[in-house]
């Protein structure tokens, strides 16, 4: 019977008896797991043999070297949370390459392209990340190494979530940004329509009598004055426009 290095026990059937109370078994290891422990047991008419024979088979230096070698890459890493100054993630972990490995974890920012994190785990491809910058973007590299080398490093992007108070300032400016579209809207159209009514009082200024002219300057100034009072009751705060406009046009608002 043959007990790998991965603790996994083979009955071998590969051994030939001459009859004589002699046997021989042929086993040629080919992969890193086929070094371990090979067991021999004897029966007779008597009964079987308490304590097996044990022979270890172990690799050369040289076997060693063609064996043995850094870890596989991590696989399947994933962001697991995120918040608005850490993050977690975890990987499933790869072959060892024969000897034990270890975890590494880097974070850079995307935007300065510097270090700003670097741990590493003895036992299990999980971390968490502190102290991060709300609301930035970064490329987490991670990777595992053992007494022979590092393995392939496997990159992917993540982000850190807005704060609470850097969310109100945007919904502020947000807001703020709303009101001035329309505000610019408003003053717009109050402006092609003060360019159109004194064009047609221009154009009637020749062919009307003097009191059909003061009737259309009412109409013009009422006109006028309805539309600013409502232009200015579109923002939520009176700027110093409107109110030194009104003072100037004697509008009470």
């Amino acid at each position: 019977m043959f007990n790998s290095s991965s603790s996994e026990a083979v009955d071998l059937f590969t051994f030939v008896s001459n009859g004589t109370g002699r046997s021989m078994a042929k086993f040629i290891p080919k992969t890193k797991t086929d070094y371990g422990a090979l067991y021999c047991f004897i029966k007779n008419e008597v009964g079987n043999m308490k304590e097996p024979c044990i022979f270890n088979i172990v690799p050369t230096e040289l076997q060693l070297e063609i064996l043995f070698g850094p870890p596989e890459s991590l696989q399947n890493c994933t962001i697991t949370n995120q918040s608005f100054n850490s993050l977690s993630l975890s990987c499933d972990i790869g072959d060892d390459g024969g000897s034990k490995q270890s975890f590494h974890l880097e974070i850079y920012s995307m935007r300065k392209e510097q270090l700003l994190a670097n741990v590493t785990s003895h036992d299990n491809p999980s971390f968490i990340v502190r102290g991060l910058p709300p609301g930035s973007s970064f490329i987490v590299v991670v990777y595992s190494s053992n007494s022979k080398g590092r393995s392939t490093s496997v990159a992917l992007t993540a982000s850190t979530l807005f704060s609470a108070e850097r969310q109100t300032e945007d919904e502020n400016k947000s807001v703020i940004s709303a009101v001035l579209l329309v505000s610019l809207a408003a003053l717009g159209t109050l402006a092609l329509l003060a360019v159109a009514a004194v064009v047609a009082v221009v154009r009637n200024k020749t062919r009307s009598s003097p009191n059909e002219e003061s009737e259309q300057l009412s109409v013009l100034q009422f006109l006028f004055y309805s539309l600013f009072y409502s232009f200015c009751s579109v923002l939520t705060v009176r700027t110093a426009f409107c109110f030194s406009s009104t003072v100037f046009l004697e509008v009470p608002l």
